[in-house]
């Protein structure tokens, strides 16, 4: 799964940014910390040169390398150690979206410097409007990264997949949605097509068409207009106890309950 898979992010909170400056020892320094996170993390590292172990997954610090920390209880061990001196900023935030499982990290970002630095200056500036101005940064920093073609796989890749997302979303509201054409857009086999589709996505076809449903769903419900079962229908369902199921399954409420919000 990428960072930031959803096209519509929900940042719900920043809760600091932090620079940190790490001077290293002969023969290198190694830090433990406390692998069980708060909150999710992003390390910006503006110089330095050195490996990260966070609960089994090993990650090379360089700069311009962008290191992502899950959040919640995890096995295994934080450990970070420096071969040299080293410099980082890290934002530390919360988000509604679902969020890789695991630590990942992107080589050679350059063009998150100077975001990074922006947002770290205006954080630290604690001016008025300081908390919005970070968060509109903090935004171009996601737009950067979703656009960023080096997490996992390669270009060649994701375009033999870009007919199936275009099919996906011209049809995503049919309820006979046909998964088959999905892939047949492709010329793929359909299992080398599913492999592709989930390494890059995170998820199955039909549950990326089903998060398509229920994203339009949520722009209906909104509007006030509909009702829930015109919603169902409108957005191929089958019908409303299914679309109310799935529904409260995925936002932790009922159609009609996220209505009144």
């Amino acid at each position: 799964m990428n960072l930031f898979e959803n096209e519509i992010i929900n940042i719900t909170k920043i809760r600091t940014v932090s620079i940190y400056n790490s001077e290293a020892q002969s023969g290198g320094i190694t830090k433990h910390y406390n692998v069980d996170l708060p909150c999710y993390e992003l390390v910006f590292f503006l110089s330095g040169d050195g490996i990260c172990h966070f609960s089994g997954v090993e990650m090379s610090d360089r700069d311009d390398s962008l290191r992502f920390l899950p959040k919640g209880k995890k096995d295994g061990e934080y450990r970070v150690t420096s071969k040299s001196s080293s410099k980082c900023i890290d934002i530390y935030f919360d988000t509604a979206d679902e969020m890789p499982k695991d630590a990942m990290c992107i080589k050679n970002i350059k063009e998150l410097r100077p975001l990074f630095l922006k947002i770290h200056s205006i954080w630290n500036s604690k001016s008025p409007g300081y908390y919005a101005r970070s968060m509109s940064v903090f935004y171009e920093i996601i737009e950067k990264i979703k656009n960023h073609n080096d997490i996992y796989q390669t270009q060649s890749q994701e375009q033999k997949i870009l007919p199936a997302q275009k099919y996906a979303a011209e049809h995503f509201c049919d309820p006979q949605f046909d998964y088959r054409a999905m892939c047949e857009t492709t010329g793929l086999s359909y299992n080398y097509f599913k492999s592709l589709f989930i390494k890059k996505h995170g998820m199955s076809p039909i549950r990326y068409v089903t998060r398509l449903r229920l994203e339009k769903a949520t722009e209906l419900l909104i509007t006030g207009r509909y009702s829930i079962g015109e919603i169902a229908e409108m957005c191929g369902f089958e019908n409303v106890y299914y679309f109310s199921t799935v529904f409260k399954k995925h936002f932790g409420v009922s159609p009609s309950k996220y209505k009144e919000y």
